[in-house]
């Protein structure tokens, strides 16, 4: 699974990039992509406001071990969904 990760400052538009990448990557004739996730601190931790993932030391750390989580979730299921092509070694 193709894989394109975006950092930056925060309110960059990170997000709103990667949601027009996924739109036009879905659409584009020429595109063996099929599905697209997007792993954010929405996804990672539903129960926390943006603000309150950043707001010490200890929420920020949770905060990456659940966005970590969650990218491998995703890579996980993507794995299973396509019989294990391209499986890491």
């Amino acid at each position: 699974m193709p894989c394109l990760i975006l950092t930056g400052h925060p309110c960059a538009g990170k997000s709103t990039f990667a949601r027009l990448l996924a739109e036009r990557a879905l659409i584009h004739p020429f595109s063996n992509i099929k599905s697209v996730a997007i792993v954010n601190e929405e996804s990672a931790r539903p129960d926390k406001t943006k603000k309150q993932c950043y707001e010490s030391a200890l929420e920020e750390k949770m905060t990456r071990m659940a966005l970590k989580a969650e990218f491998d979730r995703q890579c996980s299921s993507c794995k299973l969904a396509d019989g294990g092509a391209g499986r890491r070694s």
